[in-house]
């Protein structure tokens, strides 16, 4: 995957700017020694050895029980999230832009309006933008110069506005029911408890009463029980 990749000199792939991005929104959730050891590898290799899209599986698979569910864990990952979303409002909105390479070794942008497709958030999570080049489509690796990326947290304050609409930004019941399911859905029969389920939906700005009715519609662990020992 991400080891065939050429990324000049100055650059950065999406997935790496997601976690620049995060760190810069809540520096000091983010600094070196906050990080458990196998979670700082882990961030450090989305695009390059893993895929940030799986995000919250490799934190599953790569970490113990006891250290994913600390809440240090959980808020890195919304942070990434949120990092996400945000990136992709300031592509959309021409605030920065994300360019690519062709065969050819030329440099070309990538249209703003590409990051409002439906697939938009799908791209900077892959680290690949699909985009019409005529007779066909075609997947081009997204790249952002890194001082253009460093200058746009900064100029926009992104450790405070970033975190201000995230904050604000909500959906539907529907769709916070379906988030929700398929989030019990990964989680299987580790069943979360009350303030996990609220820090994940906390990314779509589902508030904790509204996380209560949906919990209302699944099975959750009878209070004071304890977790099942892991496997």
């Amino acid at each position: 995957m991400a080891n065939a990749r050429y990324v000049p000199r100055g650059h950065i792939g999406s997935e790496q700017a997601l976690v620049l991005v995060a760190k810069a929104t809540n520096p000091d959730r983010w600094r070196d020694h906050m990080l458990i050891p196998k979670e700082k590898e882990i961030y450090e290799g989305l695009g390059r050895t893993l895929k940030a899209e799986h995000l919250d599986e490799h934190i599953r698979v790569m970490l113990s029980k006891p250290e994913r569910e600390g809440s240090a864990v959980v808020e890195r990952i919304c942070d990434f999230h949120d990092a996400a979303h945000w990136l992709r409002e300031s592509l959309h909105a021409g605030d920065i832009s994300g360019r690519y390479l062709d065969e050819d070794g030329k440099w070309h942008d990538i249209p703003a309006e590409r990051w409002g497709a439906g697939d938009g958030l799908d791209s900077l999570l892959s680290g690949f933008v699909w985009l019409d080049e005529g007779k066909y489509k075609v997947s081009r690796l997204v790249l952002l110069a890194i001082k253009d990326l460093e200058a746009l947290c900064k100029n926009s304050g992104s450790n405070k506005s970033a975190r201000n609409r995230l904050a604000q930004r909500t959906i539907s019941d529907a769709h916070a029911e379906q988030e929700f399911k398929a989030w019990r859905a990964q989680r299987g029969q580790d069943i979360p408890t009350e303030a996990e389920d609220c820090r994940y939906m906390k990314r779509f700005g589902v508030s904790r009463n509204r996380v209560r009715l949906l919990r209302t519609k699944v099975e959750n662990r009878a209070r004071g029980k304890r977790k099942n020992p892991r496997t």
